[in-house]
């Protein structure tokens, strides 16, 4: 049976670091949704996820004709990741109000983009080079016009402004006097609107 010192298995130290990062990127996740100014929603939130790995994939073209380490490679991917991130969260989910669907949508244009780019780039490239630096470049920049194409095609709503995720509470101060004042039945005091 393999140790915990052979290759591909995880150490208590790895399994803490990847729970403590898990924790730290919840806290983060739930605060970016508390205090943003703008409406968040779930499609907004997949985009979000589809600029990172448009981010990562921009970054790895840095690489990808070298020979890099195992921390080069991770330190470029996320810098490229959080930098998609940024992007999407700037361009994308600040100005539009995606739905799930819509969310799709962009992510299918965005693949398509994608794989028509990086078909011009082993064509430019040659097939000696297809995995190169050339082909991811024009895989990306295919991804961002497949995004910017589908968000024109889909007339995504504008953002609506932030929603107050704690709902409305109102008074209601005609059931207030009936009961401050013994009348007979039911009455609303509160209503509470979500």
């Amino acid at each position: 049976s393999p140790g915990l010192t052979d290759p591909g298995v995880f150490d208590s130290r790895h399994a803490a670091v990847w729970t403590t990062a898990g924790a730290v990127g919840y806290v983060l996740g739930n605060s970016y949704a508390r205090r943003v100014p703008y409406n968040l929603t779930v499609g907004d939130v997949s985009t979000l996820w589809l600029g990172a790995g448009i981010g990562a994939l921009g970054a790895s073209t840095f690489i990808a004709n070298n020979d890099p380490t195992n921390e080069a490679i991770a330190l470029t991917l996320l810098g490229g990741a959080l930098t998609g991130t940024f992007a999407a969260d700037r361009f994308l989910v600040r100005r539009f109000d995606h739905s799930r669907s819509d969310a799709g949508f962009v992510a299918l244009g965005a693949l398509a983009g994608g794989v028509m780019g990086v078909g011009v780039g082993v064509l430019a490239a040659g097939e000696a080079n297809r995995d190169g630096s050339l082909t991811r470049g024009f895989g990306t920049l295919g991804a961002i016009a497949g995004i910017l194409m589908s968000e024109r095609y889909l007339q995504t709503d504008r953002d609506a402004g932030r929603v107050s995720r704690l709902g409305r509470l109102e008074l209601d101060p005609m059931g207030a006097v009936a009961a401050a004042a013994r009348a007979p039945g039911r009455h609303t005091l509160l209503r509470y609107t979500f």
